[in-house]
């Protein structure tokens, strides 16, 4: 009449959470065998247990279903938190922004990396290319967030229905948002950029070339427009007149693609040029759009 396993307490994975920890009675405190007609009339037990969070990067309002075993029946119940869970475990995860994926040869460094963002306007000055730091930012009102594997215009109040609790994003932030990141390659002139999602705009540069004075935009080029045919890209001399970068396709702002790529090219200009091989990507986000992948590729143009 006594059961072959003392376990009382077993459960499931759900949602972000990975499966609970099994309980014995002796664990939960429980003496065995039961006392007849224990906690019928009164009194309770206490059991507690964990749950890993899953690995990966996402988010999730769901949690693991536990079930208890007196030997006679079983109980069952699903413990959904309370709050959205936002997880991230490991760093080879989608849009990690330390850690953009880019596939092509030539590495100096091996993946982009966001980088603190130069400015609010479209085409903002570059001073530096330092890292962006997740941690400690600085997170500005015109900086969009990597949140649950998804770069998007962000106005979300984190501190109230999440967890961890974050910061409160729903404030004087309507106005557009930049992502910035760079990517070190020896002796770039072209590239893809592969992206799935719904942008505003999309800029790209090359600090340090001669790019700096034929641009008009402070050295961006724009890959919403088509590369001019010859010569080196940029409206001021010796460019051919035009800040336009993009070949074989622009990116058309405001639709929503799927694993779309674009060229860009720098015309006769490249990487080696450079002290740094450092080349910038600069995408522009307004309310309700968001980009889901991001990578860059091998020119295919």
């Amino acid at each position: 009449m006594y059961p072959l396993s003392d376990t009382f307490l077993t459960g499931i994975a759900g949602g972000a959470m990975a499966t609970p920890a099994s309980k014995t009675y002796a664990q939960a405190n429980i003496a065995t065998p039961l006392a007849r007609n224990l906690y019928v009339i009164g009194g309770n037990a206490v059991i507690t247990t964990t749950a890993a969070v899953i690995s990966g990067f996402g988010l999730s309002n769901q949690g693991p279903t536990l079930t208890a075993q007196n030997s006679y029946s079983a109980g069952s119940t699903t413990v959904d938190p309370l709050a959205t869970v936002l997880y991230k475990t490991g760093t080879n995860n989608p849009l990690e922004e330390s850690n953009i994926p880019v596939n092509m040869i030539n590495p100096v460094t091996a993946a982009g990396q966001r980088v603190i963002n130069p400015g609010s306007s479209d085409t903002p000055v570059v001073s530096n290319t330092l890292p962006f730091n997740s941690t400690s930012g600085p997170l500005y009102q015109y900086d969009p967030t990597i949140v649950a594997a998804v770069l998007s215009h962000d106005q979300t109040n984190y501190s109230v229905g999440y967890l961890p609790i974050g910061p409160d994003l729903s404030i004087n932030r309507s106005n557009p948002q930049y992502f910035t990141f760079k990517f070190v390659r020896a002796a770039l002139s072209k590239f893809d950029i592969k992206y799935s999602g719904n942008i505003a705009g999309m800029w790209v540069a090359l600090p340090g070339s001669q790019i700096d004075s034929t641009s008009g935009s402070n050295g961006w080029l724009s890959v919403t427009s088509a590369y001019n045919g010859s010569g080196l890209p940029g409206l001021n001399i010796p460019g051919n007149g035009s800040d336009g970068c993009a070949i074989g396709g622009e990116v058309i702002p405001n639709i929503t693609v799927s694993n779309a790529r674009y060229t860009a090219t720098f015309g006769p200009e490249n990487s080696s040029n450079t002290l740094t091989y450092t080349v910038l990507v600069r995408i522009k986000l307004v309310a309700g759009q968001s980009v889901t992948s991001l990578s860059i590729e091998a020119p295919s143009n």
